[in-house]
């Protein structure tokens, strides 16, 4: 139980809730609920600290999946990459083999005339 003073939220008791037989069972200024405010501040609070740990967790794993995805992709590429420069080289030997072939082909003709 606590002491506070009036206001906008908290009215002052009326008379009949304060005096009975017994005495007086409320004062003025007394905040009766207290405790159990206190307690679901308390409750709410966690409610607020467990939701923002779960959107934390929640976003580091969408960022990891996101990670995971960007290293698969940049893997692809490259390999796409290899496999078309492997595929150029080829292309590029071939033509260099066929050119030389080609040369030496007129050269023999050349020196046959």
């Amino acid at each position: 139980m606590k002491r506070t003073k009036e206001t906008f939220f908290r009215y002052h008791p009326d008379w009949q809730h304060r005096e009975t037989i017994s005495g007086c069972r409320e004062f003025d200024g007394e905040d009766l609920q207290f405790d159990s405010r206190k307690d679901y501040f308390k409750r709410m609070q966690k409610q607020w600290l467990d939701q923002q740990v779960r959107d934390k967790q929640a976003m580091q794993e969408h960022e990891r999946l996101n990670d995971h995805a960007y290293d698969q992709q940049a893997l692809e590429m490259n390999r796409m990459r290899g496999m078309l420069e492997d595929r150029f080289n080829d292309t590029k030997k071939n033509m260099r083999e066929f050119t030389k072939d080609e040369n030496e082909l007129l050269a023999k003709q050349r020196k046959d005339m």
